[in-house]
């Protein structure tokens, strides 16, 4: 009986961690948007791109390191988590891209940034590590 409580227990325990990580995460999510805000008035768009995918390999190796590390979860929390983190880091990249652009306007700062290019370069780098460690898992298994 003793065994069943500590089985029960472990899973409360994953479940709480896996909904902090994911809350963690989005915090980290949106803190890089207001991070971002200064260098978008600023710099140009080459060297904007190149933070922008930085930024994002990061943060998505920091999540798949997370996605492996609550393996012991059902596969709807890796769906869920696999589809809500890219996509709030998707709406920090528009959001981003909307208070740079209502920034610039009060400081009569002239930007020119394509807020589609700039979503699709943190969304692409974002999911570049997952897939690649998926890639390699596929290649090993065949092995």
């Amino acid at each position: 009986m003793k065994k069943e409580g500590n089985v029960q227990y472990a899973k409360s325990m994953h479940r709480i961690h896996y909904w902090l990580t994911l809350m963690v995460l989005t915090i980290c999510s949106f803190l890089i948007t207001f991070i971002l805000i200064p260098f978008m008035l600023v710099l140009n768009n080459m060297a904007i791109n190149f933070i922008v995918i930085i930024l994002g390999l990061l943060f998505g190796l920091i999540f798949t390191f997370v996605v492996l590390d609550l393996e012991h979860l059902e596969k709807y929390h890796h769906v869920f988590a696999g589809l809500f983190i890219p996509l709030v880091a998707l709406i920090n990249m528009l959001v981003l891209i909307i208070l740079t652009t209502r920034i610039a306007a009060i400081f009569n700062i002239s930007i020119q940034r394509d807020p589609v290019i700039i979503s699709m370069l943190y969304l692409g780098s974002f999911v570049l590590p997952y897939l690649l460690y998926n890639y390699a898992r596929h290649l090993k298994a065949k092995k």
